[in-house]
């Protein structure tokens, strides 16, 4: 059987592809691996030792960061930064901060928020709240309360509702981070 014609074109297209892959520089190797995806990236690392030091340049990985953050609305500055350094230590925090379930403070003074009363809150808060208030039919999207979170635990007020505003009159509301059963402050409940 290793005479036979198949088992003889195994051979020679084996070697014929060793020596090519060896003659190929890391750096266009590297290249040519930037244009695909994380798991054939990670495929390509199980070839051989040669294959594997391609696939952990900087140059695919800030590639496969990118293409990451691409429909993200929001992503950790300290992960971005990280990035510049050492991209796909930046690409596996990237999937452990996606799995979070609590924003985190940066996360909450970014954005500005948006929000609604339910109708189970009952007709105190459903008569203040523009959304239950205001004649939406001609509209498809309906008005919100509109608030950002400030880093001195005060609300800045960003929407132009009137009944929010006879609602609320002077007065000052504070939030406040609450430390996590485990210590970690970073989230805010």
């Amino acid at each position: 059987l290793l005479g036979s014609p198949v088992e003889r074109v195994r051979r020679r297209n084996m070697h014929a592809g060793r020596a090519t892959d060896e003659r190929l520089p890391k750096e266009s190797l590297a290249l040519s691996m930037s244009f695909l995806d994380v798991e054939d990236v990670l495929s390509c690392g199980m070839v051989n030792r040669r294959w594997y030091s391609a696939s952990q340049e900087n140059q695919i990985w800030g590639v496969l960061c990118e293409a990451l953050w691409r429909d993200k609305v929001y992503v950790p500055k300290q992960i971005r930064g990280m990035a510049n350094g050492n991209p796909r230590q930046a690409y596996v925090e990237s999937l452990r901060d996606a799995r979070r379930q609590y924003p985190t403070l940066d996360e909450l003074l970014e954005f500005s928020w948006c929000f609604r009363f339910k109708k189970s809150a009952g007709p105190h808060w459903i008569q203040i709240d523009p959304y239950w208030t205001l004649d939406h039919k001609g509209s498809s999207i309906a008005s919100t309360i509109i608030r950002k979170f400030k880093a001195d635990g005060s609300l800045e007020r960003l929407d132009t509702h009137e009944a929010m505003r006879s609602f609320a009159g002077e007065a000052k509301f504070k939030w406040a981070v609450r430390e996590t059963t485990d210590g970690d402050k970073r989230f805010v409940k």
